[in-house]
Parts: C-alpha cells; sequence; structure tokens
C-alpha cells in the first residue's frame, strides 16, 4: 500500500515474524502466551483462534488480497475471506453489531459521530436474518452504519461502494458525496479522540 493508503487505513507494513511458544510471566499482567498451530487439536480449532486475533475489533485493520491491493478487512466479515471476496459477512458478527451499534468496519462502539454506507442510495439499522429475504426484499445481511473514516475505507474497496459517486449517508440520510465523505473522514483523522485511539492500538500491538 501507498504512504496515503497507511495514513488512511492506519496500517502498519506487514512483517513476517515466527512466534515461539511462551509461558505467561507470572510478575506482568499484560504478557500474553503466543500460539502456534502445534497448540491446537486440529486446523478448526486454529482458525477459530486466528480468526479472534486477526480481525479483532480496532481502527487498524487486517487486509488480504483484492484486486492486487491490500484490502483492508471489515469487523463484520469475520475470518478472512476467501479468495479476497470482500463483501463476506459474518452472521453472529453482523448480530453482534447492530445490538451493541458497532461500527460495521472497524468493531467498536460507533459513538455520535457516525454515518451509513449506502447500498443502493440505502443506510440500514437492521440487518435481514432471512437469506431469501436479502435476494427477493432488498434486504442486507448487516447494518451498514461505521465512523466517517471507516465508511470511507470500505467506499474505496466494497465493491457496492466504489462505484457508487454518493457513497455515504448523513444519520437524517442525505446522500454524501465521495469528496464530501473524504473531508469528513479527514476531520475525524484529525480529533485528538481519533488519534488517542490510534496510539492506544499501536502501544498494545508493540505490547
Amino acid at each position: 500500500m501507498c504512504a496515503e493508503c497507511d495514513r488512511i487505513f492506519g496500517n502498519d507494513p506487514e512483517t513476517s515474524k515466527t512466534s515461539k511458544t511462551s509461558k505467561t510471566s507470572k510478575t506482568s499482567k499484560t504478557s500474553e502466551t503466543k500460539f502456534t498451530a502445534k497448540d491446537f487439536k486440529n486446523s478448526k480449532e486454529w482458525q477459530a483462534y486466528q480468526e479472534a486475533t486477526t480481525n479483532a475489533p480496532g481502527r487498524r485493520r487486517p487486509t488480504c488480497p483484492l484486486d492486487g491491493k491490500q484490502a483492508p478487512v471489515p469487523y463484520v466479515g469475520g475470518k478472512f475471506p476467501s479468495l479476497g471476496s470482500w463483501a463476506r459477512i459474518d452472521d453472529a458478527r453482523a448480530e453482534q453489531i447492530e445490538e451493541d451499534l458497532l461500527c460495521v468496519m472497524c468493531g467498536k462502539p460507533r459513538g455520535t459521530n457516525w454515518l451509513y454506507a449506502a447500498i443502493n442510495g440505502q443506510g440500514f439499522d437492521h440487518r435481514t436474518a432471512d437469506p431469501f429475504m436479502r435476494i427477493f426484499g432488498g434486504g442486507v445481511p448487516s447494518a451498514t452504519f461505521g465512523h466517517p473514516n471507516c465508511i470511507y475505507q470500505a467506499s474505496l474497496y466494497c465493491p457496492f461502494l466504489k462505484k457508487s459517486d454518493y457513497p455515504a449517508l448523513t444519520q437524517a440520510k442525505r446522500p454524501i458525496s465521495r469528496k464530501e465523505l473524504g473531508r469528513l473522514a479527514a476531520q475525524e483523522r484529525s480529533t485528538a479522540a481519533y488519534q488517542a485511539e490510534m496510539h492506544a492500538e499501536s502501544k498494545a500491538k508493540q505490547s
């Protein structure tokens, strides 16, 4: 990813690290045991562990290859999408997002500064649980609200948003142009609260 993308998405350059299993220190409350595939009974358990740790809530999103680029993976997607299909939705996480009012992209509380991602020109507060109704009734598998910068991220990669001139809506459901969305995202990134979140996540990643 380019430097501008790194600034927007909050992603650090990917590095390859090999961790050996280590025992948790009794004197340190912040140290964590590092696990590898050998510590699990089967591949399914290892995959579940990876899903929980590699796509955890956070502004700094994990990425996967999509159209030759490293696309940020939304929290609502659950485990890393297979074959680069970025639009995958995990039903359990979609339900959690709706019930707890979490950002669909980063999985953190949406707070008061949020927007809708516009799917076919509409913003959704509720998921459509019935797959049949999603296909024939115009429903969606997840609510579509999130932070301005998170929705901006989605608008650059989501197949339903990147072709739209108005990829977002205000809370009152007024259409937001791509240019305006970029401005709102930049405003959020400049706030002390956002910068504090990013600093805390960076510190936690280093510990």
